[in-house]
């Protein structure tokens, strides 16, 4: 009887080693899989970094080599005709599939606010006008041109510096005479749909190298270029 008991006692012990070691080894392995599949997302987040990287600086070369083209050609050559055709030739659906569009915003002092939209009826835009987000007594940031037009006909004329973000985004890229990305917003493209987007900058200035002076700076700057980004198309 007791030699009975001592083989049910050693099965059980036995049987208590076993699962204690098949648990260890169960776990070991999950720990392992786990640290595999950190590891694999740690390569594959610094692949994606790098990837997105590369892509902002290409929309940052895209948007500097745009603005050097207006500074130099200078605003009576930036037309209607030669604005679409410029961004028709960066092929944007392929090279930049994340942008919207292709965007001038013009900075238009509160007292040529007039002349410029006698301007704009004279290139042929009849209906233009400035859309104000937000009663604004400043400055305006106008959307002068964005291209493909017909999808962004919702954000021609815009003030951008009649929304907090949006100005404060403009003078961030002023201030700094280089690409400024805004804070996360609502794109006015599709806002019914509450698609979600930030705005790429880059000043253009009246001469290749703007003053260190701010206050000379801001009388030599003619407004910016834009990428308005859609954040669920930039990702993918």
């Amino acid at each position: 009887m007791k030699q009975l008991s001592g083989n049910w006692i050693y099965a059980i012990v036995l049987c208590l080693l076993g699962t204690g070691l098949s648990l260890a080894i169960g776990i070991t392995l999950q720990n392992k899989a786990i640290e595999h599949q950190r590891l694999a997302f740690e390569h594959l987040l610094d692949r994606r970094t790098d990837e997105l990287q590369h892509t902002v600086d290409e929309y940052k070369l895209s948007l500097l080599n745009t603005a050097t083209f207006i500074s130099a050609f200078g605003l009576q050559e930036l037309t209607p005709s030669r604005f679409r055709d410029y961004v028709a030739g960066l092929n944007l659906a392929e090279n930049f599939p994340g942008a919207l569009g292709l965007g001038f915003a013009r900075k238009v002092p509160l007292k040529e606010e007039s002349r410029f939209l006698q301007e704009m009826n004279a290139l042929g835009l009849k209906d233009f006008q400035i859309r104000l987000i937000s009663p604004s007594s400043q400055d305006r940031f106008v959307m002068q041109y964005i291209e493909p037009a017909k999808e962004n006909y919702s954000a021609q004329g815009l003030d951008l510096g009649s929304e907090r973000i949006r100005r404060e985004n403009c003078l961030s890229s002023f201030s700094r005479a280089g690409l400024a990305v805004s804070k996360p917003i609502t794109m006015i493209q599709n806002a019914d749909v509450g698609r979600m987007g930030f705005t790429m900058l880059m000043p253009v200035f009246d001469k290749p190298v703007p003053s260190g002076d701010l206050g000379i700076r801001y009388e030599e700057l003619l407004g910016w270029v834009s990428f308005p980004v859609s954040i669920d198309r930039f990702l993918k």
